[in-house]
């Protein structure tokens, strides 16, 4: 576990974040002075039910269909963990987490039962970091799906959204790097390497020059006519554990939902395609890009890459359902039971304004964040407006980022070069046009609010 603790340090270096002490409850398990203690035979002897909430206030006013997470009472592994237990390797048994995967799985199975006299269809489960199932049903029917057994709460799934600038790309990469001061981290010999990083976002496209691939337009349109496959041939060699970057991952969304009302169609190629694919690529190249002659690099270019793809390519739509399941994906990447292989860092450039707490994808990141893995997302793309902080950066152990504007940000009114003019300086949709000549003093602000 010594590895863990290392690249922990190195990639908080290498991206210019802070380390932050999170404030979580002790685990079942934990010894009074904080040391770790022998893993219990039964995980959950210690483990306090939670109390039945019935369906969240945010389906109060829902009607017709609606996509609902329903936490069932059972706790998942990701409920039991104690803090750090991944960088501590207090971390059960491969056959412990089986048998309490069982027993969530039991659970879950007769819930969907129980739920067949709603009129209920299942969507998805999460079985690690929490116990949920997704399910689409009549509004009508909320309160019937809460009151059958071990029914926890009924929160609605969300709608999401990548979160990325509306018009041009802010700056430059290689600003950014001067900007954040990572240089000399990089001088010093810290990269990133040994970091293993899960990009939640629209997948990414691994033939980019920058992210292992060879650049090359036919091999890009050979991998994207994969996209809903496995990878094979020139594609294979560039995903998986063996590749140059992006060592693996999974397509929660498939390359059609997003428009239309496609439906959620998984498969194992996270590949970014489609005309609205890149986004997740920018991402991955701002984390860990590196060219081939080392003249362009992300923050951690040593890091290794995980595709999750949870955003549409055909819009800016991320699936709140898809978006459950990555964070599941992300305590157990090879699906061999064993979670002591869980990413050491899960980054989400999306989230919903207004973020609650009671959003699944909230405890669902908390888990994540007290087994030892870093959760960093994007506070939302809607300016400055009271409480627009969104999910899943509401989560109170996720490293919630805002956008910060770099120096080439700077615009200047160029015409007319004298004279009055209009010209309207603020760039949010919701901002309306000035309706006529403005006076007054010229005010200059400090750099202390981002002016200069």
């Amino acid at each position: 576990m010594n590895r863990r603790r290392s690249v922990a340090r190195a990639v908080g270096l290498a991206t210019a974040i802070p380390a932050l002490a999170f404030g979580t409850a002790a685990a079942a398990w934990s010894a009074p002075d904080g040391g770790p203690q022998p893993v219990p035979h039964d995980l959950a002897a210690q483990y306090e039910a939670p109390t039945p909430l019935g369906v969240s206030s945010d389906l109060a006013d829902a009607t017709g269909q609606v996509e609902v997470a329903v936490t069932l009472a059972e706790p998942a592994i990701g409920d039991l963990l104690p803090e750090d237990a991944l960088l501590s390797g207090n971390v059960p048994s491969p056959a412990q987490q089986k048998s309490q995967r069982s027993k969530v799985k039991g659970q879950q199975d007769a819930f969907v039962r129980g739920a067949k006299g709603t009129g209920a269809r299942e969507l998805a489960r999460t079985q690690l970091v929490s116990n949920v199932v997704v399910m689409s049903v009549d509004a009508e029917e909320l309160e019937a799906l809460a009151a059958l057994p071990n029914v926890v709460s009924v929160t609605g799934v969300g709608k999401f959204e990548k979160h990325a600038e509306d018009d041009v790309v802010s700056g430059s990469l290689a600003q950014a790097i001067d900007y954040l001061q990572v240089k000399p981290v990089h001088d010093a010999g810290i990269d990133g390497s040994g970091v293993r990083v899960a990009v939640l976002d629209s997948g990414i496209d691994y033939t980019h020059v920058n992210l292992g691939g060879p650049g090359d337009d036919e091999v890009t349109t050979k991998c994207f006519e994969q996209a809903n496959q496995a990878p094979t041939d020139d594609c294979a060699e560039l995903f998986g554990p063996d590749a140059p970057k992006v060592k693996g991952g999974w397509d929660f969304v498939g390359d059609a939902w997003g428009a239309d009302e496609a439906p959620l169609r998984p498969d194992p190629n996270p590949i970014d395609s489609g005309p609205e694919g890149g986004h997740g690529t920018s991402v991955s190249d701002i984390i860990a890009g590196r060219s081939a002659d080392g003249t362009h690099q992300g923050i951690a270019p040593g890091a290794d890459l995980y595709g999750v793809k949870v955003c549409s390519s055909v819009s800016t739509s991320c699936s709140g359902v898809a978006i459950l399941q990555g964070l599941d994906w992300a305590l157990d990447p090879n699906n061999d039971g064993d979670i002591s292989d869980a990413v050491d860092i899960v980054n989400m450039s999306l989230g919903a304004s207004y973020g609650q707490v009671q959003n699944p994808s909230v405890p669902a990141v908390d888990n994540l964040v007290r087994a030892g893995v870093v959760v960093v997302a994007s506070a939302g793309n809607s300016a400055d407006r009271p409480f627009i902080l969104g999910s899943p950066s509401s989560a109170a152990g996720a490293i919630s980022v805002a956008q910060t504007a770099l120096p080439d940000d700077k615009q200047w009114v160029v015409e007319p070069s004298v004279g009055a003019a209009i010209t309207n300086a603020v760039h949010q949709s919701w901002s309306p046009l000035p309706s006529g000549l403005l006076t007054g003093n010229l005010v200059r602000p400090t750099d202390g609010i981002g002016c200069s």
